[in-house]
């Protein structure tokens, strides 16, 4: 079989049930991935290399199903790898391979092999520990990367063993249950900075994705919105899935810096739609969160408003006791000495005027009254309103729309 490759074991993990479609796709993805990792030096730069042009190969020969048929019968003709082909896999390689591919059972077996093979080198520590992760093992993951750690004496896989050491760290603080996660999280941030520091543009975005689920863990928001947008402005492709996560970061970090105080989240958000805009992000993502932040400044402002309106609603008390009521006994005692008034007005002693006095004083005293039963009756009615107004307002903040985000179709 030393004539011709089976890419179905090299590359996609012995499945020979695949579509064409579903081959390609998991292809190019492993070839994103691999891209990533080949731009700075490691110690597994050169077996990064061959796998990128096995890659390119397998593109060619599954570029339609005439072809992929042709290659089946050829394969088929060559027969099972001699003893000595499989002697010489690259279980180290092969285990990546695999877990680019999603493909995390052939990935686990691989990288069991890597490490019988090469067990003073750290990559195949570092592969396993994250098919461990996959498949939520954390303390065994957090073992693997401690193993790679100590095997990488040269620092030449840095950035492979920071970013498995951060994740490893992050994933222990989140899920084990301690009473202060603190000192993980702090850890698998000066992993991650560690793992910047070498890394390829590529590499750099994946690093900056977990920073940002650490900020998230620790409730840094702002932090988690800047590890978001600096992972969408490496200036690389992406896969989708990577920027998808990465976009998804930034949304919930805007997402969360909305809950605050309504008219500090507006300031805030206006000024952070601003830097999405000027920044460098990718076009469709910069679309997408600035979308997002336009829905949650929306919402923000029926917010204040509300809020307003309910602050001067608040504002109105009840009018206090019950309405005055009507001066009867005064308006009658007004008409009697009115009366009097008149008839004794040109008797002499004064009379008159004293009952003119007595007139003027009674119909102020009704006049006075109906001015209290008037402002009254505008308090009350300014109450009812106000008590129909925090009805309204109720009802509106209660069908606010929830938290929004991005929707992944």
């Amino acid at each position: 079989m030393a004539d011709i490759v089976n890419y179905y074991d090299e590359l996609l993990a012995g499945d020979h049930d695949a579509s064409l479609s579903e081959i390609q796709k998991k292809l190019k993805d492993i070839q994103l991935q691999l891209s990533f990792k080949v731009l700075r030096p490691g110690s597994q730069q050169e077996d990064w290399k061959r796998q990128l042009v096995l890659i390119d190969q397998a593109l060619v020969v599954f570029a339609d199903e005439d072809s992929r048929e042709r290659y089946d019968v050829e394969l088929h003709r060559a027969g099972a790898p001699t003893e000595a082909e499989v002697k010489d896999i690259d279980w180290t390689s092969r285990a990546w391979i695999y877990y680019f591919g999603d493909d995390n059972g052939a990935a686990l077996v691989a990288s069991r092999k890597a490490k019988e093979q090469s067990p003073k080198s750290p990559m195949p520590f570092v592969v396993s520990g994250w098919v461990q992760m996959a498949d939520r093992e954390w303390k065994t993951a957090k073992q693997d990367a401690d193993e790679a750690f100590v095997l990488d004496d040269q620092v030449q896989d840095s950035v492979d063993v920071q970013l498995i050491r951060g994740a490893a760290y992050l994933n222990m603080g989140r899920f084990e249950h301690k009473a202060d996660p603190s000192d993980d999280f702090n850890r698998a941030l000066t992993s991650f900075d560690k793992a910047l520091l070498k890394a390829s543009p590529g590499e750099k975005a994946e690093i900056y994705r977990w920073q940002g689920y650490t900020h998230e863990a620790m409730k840094n928001y702002q932090a988690m919105l800047t590890s978001g947008m600096s992972g969408l402005s490496v200036g690389t492709e992406l896969p989708d899935s990577m920027r998808h996560n990465l976009e998804k970061i930034t949304s919930d970090a805007i997402n969360y810096l909305s809950l605050g105080e309504v008219k500090a989240a507006i300031r805030t958000l206006e000024t952070q739609r601003k830097a999405v805009v000027s920044s460098s992000i990718f076009d469709a993502s910069k679309t997408a969160i600035a979308a997002n932040i336009d829905r949650n400044l929306k919402r923000l402002r029926v917010l204040d408003d509300l809020n307003t309106r309910r602050a001067a609603a608040n504002a109105i008390s009840q009018p206090a006791g019950s309405q005055p009521g009507i001066p009867l006994i005064g308006i009658v005692a007004a008409i009697v000495a009115f009366i009097i008034m008149c008839v004794t007005f040109g008797f002499s002693g004064g009379a008159g005027a004293v009952f003119l006095i007595i007139t003027i004083a009674i119909i102020a005293y009704v006049v006075w009254t109906f001015m209290k039963r008037s402002q009254w009756t505008q308090a009350q009615n300014r109450y009812d309103w106000a008590q129909r107004e925090l009805a309204d307002i109720n009802h509106k903040l209660a069908v606010q729309p929830p938290l929004t985000e991005i929707i992944w179709m």
